[in-house]
């Protein structure tokens, strides 16, 4: 039962971070229109932040440690009330700045707190199966595999079961609503007695060595996925 909570964490965060997506490129599009300017730069945004909450995530439980770091996920978790409602009315306030920028600036304006946030769960839920005493923690790593079927759900949903039914402001509060639930559960997961690990944060197999060219690959791998994405749907 315990673990089923992990897996329910990573399985919202995940929804709700793909959700918050085609909420707003809806919002955006009466003041933008459908330029595939509005569509990159809307991507560049959502692909940035997400690295950037991956970058943070693992710099700071590897430099704080897993333990000491989760304490002070509480405050990253509550930073997206901040910006709670969306006010999307500000979506179609006029700028003077060129497209792309005032794209770039309107979504990290309205939803940078919040996206960043849901970008770092998934790493912090498996760093924190990892040092509890559930037999799950020798692989938190399945933890991807809710990740992924969040993802997937919300973006088929989004357009069959919630855009058509749903006004946006209506949208705005099932979501917040969602993310209410993620912090109960992230209470749930909350590692109150943590177990030792042989490395904190690693991956388990502290013998492997990684070189510089196998990162280089992955990188360029991954970079090349985006890049395809990108041009296949702006022809789209």
């Amino acid at each position: 039962m315990a673990t089923l909570v992990f897996y329910l964490a990573a399985f919202l965060s995940s929804f709700l971070l793909f959700l918050i997506q085609p909420m707003l490129s809806k919002d955006l599009l009466p003041a933008f229109g459908g330029s595939y300017l509005v569509w990159g730069s809307s991507m560049v945004f959502f692909q940035a932040v997400l690295l950037a909450g991956y970058v943070f995530g693992h710099v700071a439980q590897g430099r704080a440690g897993t333990a000491r770091y989760a304490r002070w996920h509480w405050l990253m978790l509550l930073m997206p009330f901040l910006f709670f409602p969306f006010h999307f009315g500000e979506a179609g306030q006029a700028s003077s700045l060129p497209l792309a920028p005032a794209v770039f600036v309107r979504l990290l304006a309205m939803v940078g707190g919040p996206f960043l946030t849901l970008s770092m769960t998934s790493l912090v839920l498996q760093r924190w199966l990892m040092i509890s005493p559930l037999k799950a923690r020798s692989n938190p790593y399945v933890l991807y595999s809710a990740s992924n079927a969040g993802s997937v759900l919300a973006l088929l949903a989004y357009p069959g079961l919630i855009e058509p039914f749903l006004r946006l402001e209506s949208q705005a509060r099932l979501w917040w609503a969602g993310y209410a639930l993620l912090v109960l559960l992230h209470a749930a997961c909350y590692p109150r007695r943590p177990v030792a690990t042989q490395e904190d944060g690693g991956d388990g197999n502290a013998g492997s060595i990684v070189t510089w060219r196998q990162r280089m690959t992955w990188f360029l791998l991954s970079t090349g996925a985006c890049a395809i994405l990108l041009a296949v749907t702006n022809v789209m």
